[in-house]
């Protein structure tokens, strides 16, 4: 998993900075949609304790003030955002845009050997899909996880701080599902060759039908030729679906184990509610 966000950060290394600002963005961002329950809380404990009557107009400017809190702290989320979708988002279009020119300017000056001697779906594939996967999802994917990382580690040092215990579930269902995340992640690369393999016949079959209908059309043979599409879009289908299934298990275990480290920590709290703690 860190090994390929180190490529895709290799990949985008002209666009390093706006990435790492992008990074901060997005972790502050995620920090001000979590403050609002944690106010909101807070603020019930401390009425409570100035007053057991929660309807009481005492609590109205603690109440109002907690509002005021709420309101800023979407509005900083939603400012953060922005500010990252600015800075990051756009990197993977602007690098994709620049390699599809690379590309391009490559094969300009490419014999026309090399394309008799290779498959033009492959050259599609890469130029089409494979490029648009990296540009839609390459920043995405590291965004969601460097940032993933960086608010578990946040959130579990804040639960050892309120009860060891629940700090300790905390880190213990995180490394369990760290572990399971990097076999998924392992599965994915072994199957990364099938895939490509999958997309780059299907794009030559799409090629090879467009440039033959009319000629096949010519002749009575459009349906037999559409045959060999069909057949080979039934067989994407198939690996595909096949590929799917090796995921089912582990994503499967992943999420019990988030449900039961939930399940545990309530249960740890409502022990100490038991307890008068």
């Amino acid at each position: 998993m860190f090994k390929t966000i180190k490529e895709v950060l290799t990949w985008t290394s002209y666009y390093r900075k706006p990435m790492l600002r992008g990074f901060f963005y997005s972790f502050l961002a995620s920090m001000f949609s979590a403050l609002p329950y944690w106010i909101t809380a807070q603020s019930i404990i401390v009425a409570y304790q100035q007053d057991s009557n929660l309807a009481s107009y005492k609590h109205l400017p603690l109440a109002l003030f907690s509002l005021l809190a709420i309101v800023t702290c979407i509005l900083l989320r939603f400012t953060f955002l922005y500010l990252k979708a600015k800075n990051q988002e756009s990197a993977g279009f602007k690098v994709a845009a620049k390699t599809r020119l690379q590309i391009a300017e490559r094969l300009k000056h490419t014999s026309m050997g090399y394309f008799s001697q290779n498959n033009l779906g492959s050259l599609l594939n890469a130029m089409t899909t494979e490029l648009s996967l990296l540009e839609l999802q390459s920043t995405k994917m590291i965004d969601l996880v460097v940032n993933g990382y960086i608010n578990f580690l946040t959130v579990t040092l804040f639960m050892f701080i309120i009860d060891w215990r629940i700090g300790l579930v905390t880190l213990c269902a995180g490394l369990i599902a760290t572990l399971i995340l990097e076999k998924i992640n392992q599965r994915s690369q072994q199957n990364t060759l099938v895939a490509n393999k999958i997309q780059m016949n299907m794009a030559n079959y799409i090629i090879e039908f467009i440039k033959g209908m009319s000629v096949a059309k010519t002749y009575g043979q459009g349906s037999h030729v559409l045959d060999g599409v069909k057949q080979t879009f039934h067989q994407s289908k198939s690996i595909r679906i096949k590929i799917q299934k090796k995921f089912v298990t582990l994503n499967a275990i992943f999420l019990v184990v988030l449900d039961l480290s939930t399940v545990a920590i309530m249960a740890l709290i409502a022990l100490d509610v038991f307890n008068q703690q």
